[in-house]
């Protein structure tokens, strides 16, 4: 994850439980998470994860999914427009 410095907040919205949850715990044992978790930190109280059902028919969500599945092909960063 790669935090800018903005003078906004910020809210991630994640239909993966078990990644907000992981977050939130004292320790981890994934460096993948620890990095995140220090990224999170330093961005202070720019930033929100909010967790959303997934596969409810949301908008958003759908989205929000399409736009991974691509990043995962084409390896890019992706610009998702905000409903």
């Amino acid at each position: 994850m790669k935090i800018v410095k903005v003078s906004y907040n910020t809210n991630i919205y994640n239909d993966s439980l078990s990644s907000i949850l992981a977050l939130q715990r004292a320790c981890s044992r994934s460096g993948f998470v620890n990095k995140d978790k220090v990224d999170f930190l330093k961005a202070k109280h720019l930033v929100d994860l909010s967790w959303v059902e997934a596969h409810v028919g949301n908008e958003s969500n759908d989205m929000a999914d399409q736009h991974a599945k691509l990043a995962t092909i084409i390896g890019e960063d992706n610009d998702i427009p905000v409903p």
